[in-house]
């Protein structure tokens, strides 16, 4: 009875037809093909070739090597569609499609795919759209409140016009964030004010959320910039607000752990998958489309984290979503022995490691 036709995923899929297709190109035979992997000490008979090329028989990876070195090509060439149009939708697995070329970028690089908008082209753009939409949203908000002073009987309308246009200049901070190159240490912030003034800010907001509590020492110098910081805390707070039910206890704890600082912000939510999870860090990503913002704002604490040198971890566990930042301690570590060293509450928490 014939073989049946094996289910190969895109890549399995795209792999069998790519291996006929140059191997008509080069117009071989499934003999002269056969004699190369031998010489290449890969001997494969005609009918195995002949299998692969019909989706009766999956390509290992030393069959992939030695093919693609048979067909005078690379595996990449075999793996991926040609670049012939940058545009076309190349799927890397059931629930990954990129463009071509972003493709390509990603297979040619030692990055993950979800780093493909992290090119120089994406932060430029990212970097003007920003700019370019930052001083008139500040100048808009600014008109508001001064229009909101002069017509008392709509404060409230005014406060949540006041509010939408703070979203869209967070937005475009965001985006500005995004551009963020490689940046060495030097700058000095303390997290413990900075955790303060964004709650204070917070709680001062028409829909501010209330119920937040803090384990902070009293002072956390780190090294990076006060108003990067206060992006950083300000996107993971807001995050959890977003993403919490009206009444819910949010959690903000600090402190060293060897030379580094670790913050970390916990909400109630439902459990989520590490794949899940690691796209929450792409741009343009939301896990609940209902709730406002651009789903930017983890992507920019991403990029502006990584240009501090820091590390950043998200993980879901016994009903509770969390995320933790590690950032280095600055060189004038004020506060350590308030902080109570290997004893706070950052040092005696679970591994977050997903």
């Amino acid at each position: 009875m014939a073989n049946s036709p094996l289910v190969l995923g895109p890549a399995g899929e795209r792999a069998r037809r790519r291996i006929g297709e140059l191997r008509k190109e080069r117009a071989l035979t499934l003999e002269d093909l056969a004699e190369r992997l031998a010489g290449l000490g890969r001997p494969m008979q005609p009918s195995a070739i002949s299998k692969i090329e019909h989706g009766h028989r999956r390509v290992d990876a030393d069959d992939l090597v030695a093919l693609a070195q048979a067909l005078d090509t690379s595996v990449n060439s075999i793996l991926l569609s040609p670049l012939t149009d940058p545009a076309a939708a190349v799927q890397l697995t059931p629930t990954l499609t990129l463009d071509a070329d972003e493709a390509w970028a990603w297979a040619t690089s030692d990055a993950p795919a979800s780093s493909v908008m992290d090119g120089p082209g994406e932060r430029i753009i990212c970097s003007v759209v920003g700019r370019e939409l930052g001083t008139p949203l500040s100048s808009l908000k600014a008109g508001l409140a001064l229009l909101k002073g002069q017509c008392s009987s709509a404060a409230e309308q005014f406060d949540n016009l006041i509010d939408n246009t703070d979203d869209l200049i967070r937005f475009a901070e965001n985006l500005s964030a995004a551009a963020t190159e490689k940046v060495g240490g030097g700058a000095d912030a303390d997290l413990t004010s900075v955790v303060e003034e964004v709650l204070t800010k917070l709680g001062d907001s028409p829909t501010g959320f209330k119920n937040i509590s803090v384990d902070l020492p009293t002072a956390l110098p780190v090294r990076i910039d006060r108003v990067v910081l206060h992006q950083v805390v300000w996107n993971l707070v807001d995050n959890a607000v977003k993403h919490s039910p009206p009444g819910a206890s949010i959690r903000i704890v600090a402190g060293h752990v060897g030379d580094e600082v670790v913050l970390r912000v916990r909400n109630p939510g439902p459990h989520l998958e590490p794949t899940v999870i690691r796209r929450m860090f792409d741009p343009f990503t939301k896990r609940d489309p209902s709730t406002s913002g651009a789903g930017f704002g983890l992507y920019a604490v991403r990029r502006l984290i990584e240009a501090h040198g820091g590390r950043l971890r998200m993980a879901s566990e016994n009903g509770e979503i969390f995320v933790e930042i590690d950032l280095w301690t600055s060189l004038n570590r004020i506060g350590r022995e308030a902080d109570g060293g290997e004893n706070s509450p950052a040092a005696t928490a679970p591994s977050t490691e997903t």
